[in-house]
């Protein structure tokens, strides 16, 4: 189980950065931050954090696709949605005030199946009509006057539709935003005319989509759309800008500062190598705290200092002595696929 270094660096910071968002969205944006702690709360509010999780879970989908032989890869990536998906349900079932999204993981990972060798070209223009469609059917308030019923096939259809529509992370939403990433990963991640590309992609969809969410919304928002969909995009070109800088930032081109910076990052590189144990600990923490202490404790910015600092710590740790995180080593070997 010892790790290899054969990952790509600066995916693994991203992905890294977008655990310690999802750590923030839980802990401080629930409470009242002070100081410090309102700035943060402010980088990671909404969409953002979703989004780079979104756009590197996406490429980290078509390079497991990638280095899969074809005639296995739908099995790999059908038993890892099956997988997540029953881990997803397991953890919704711990009160623990987070909306957990590893269940969302699994179905867009099932969902992404008949789409693993679809052209590009298809791919994206399906992306962009789903994007679309999608925000205009949740701002239409679709799906949530559907009525579910009673008993069992209630349960099932009120998940359903939560899932798609009016749960935290819709897949009408989400899955365009795996997609984008998915194609990002069809193209060569180490390449230096990939990174420019992204880079300069992604800073203008930031700022085009910021402009048109502040323009369509100057009150906050978002409240149609047209502004829903900004957002998204913004979000998503902050994620690709992100992802862009942090591998060239840690790549071998980047000579010694890039060596140093990947040894500055280390720790971060090493929980994003691990965020489905990483994730799936802080979520059973909660909802320990939560037993523990019923007289008025929540989270908040202390909790996420510990949270952080264990992560931190924990995880350079596991990765040099040990290797995968133990979730992530169970679910490649029930899945036949054994790598670090």
């Amino acid at each position: 189980m010892r790790a290899a270094d054969t990952r790509i660096r600066g995916l693994d910071v991203a992905r890294g950065v977008a655990v310690l968002g999802m750590f923030t969205a839980h802990t401080i944006s629930v409470s009242e931050p002070t100081g410090a702690f309102v700035v943060l709360d402010e980088l990671a509010e909404g969409t953002r954090p979703r989004m780079l999780f979104a756009l590197v879970g996406g490429i980290s989908l078509g390079l497991l696709v990638a280095g899969t032989p074809r005639g296995r890869v739908h099995w790999q990536v059908a038993i890892r949605g099956i997988l997540l998906l029953a881990l997803g349900l397991l953890l919704e079932s711990f009160f623990s005030g987070v909306s957990v999204v590893i269940d969302e993981w699994g179905i867009l990972f099932l969902l992404m199946l008949p789409l693993l060798f679809v052209p590009s070209a298809w791919l994206l223009a399906g992306a962009a009509v789903l994007l679309v469609a999608g925000h205009i059917a949740i701002l239409a308030g679709v799906g949530r006057t559907v009525p579910v019923g009673d008993g069992l096939l209630g349960v099932i259809g009120a998940e359903t539709i939560g899932w798609v529509l009016t749960g935290s992370y819709p897949m009408v939403t989400w899955l365009p935003s795996i997609i984008a990433g998915y194609l990002l990963a069809r193209a060569d991640l180490l390449r230096p005319r990939t990174h420019v590309a992204m880079a300069i992609a992604g800073a203008v969809f930031f700022a085009v989509g910021l402009a048109l969410t502040l323009s369509l919304d100057p009150d906050g928002g978002p409240s149609s759309w047209p502004s829903a969909l900004a957002l998204q995009l913004s979000a998503l070109g902050a994620a690709a800008l992100t992802v862009a800088v942090l591998i060239w930032i840690t790549s071998p081109r980047a000579g010694t500062a890039g060596g140093i910076a990947g040894r500055i990052l280390y720790p971060l590189a090493a929980a994003g190598a691990m965020p489905l144990t990483v994730y799936t600990t802080h979520v059973l923490a909660l909802a320990a705290w939560y037993v523990l202490d019923l007289a008025g404790w929540g989270p908040d910015a202390t909790t996420w200092m510990i949270f952080t600092a264990v992560t931190l710590v924990v995880a350079p740790v596991w990765r040099k002595t040990i290797g995968q995180g133990p979730l992530e080593w169970l679910l490649a070997f029930l899945s036949g696929r054994r790598r670090t």
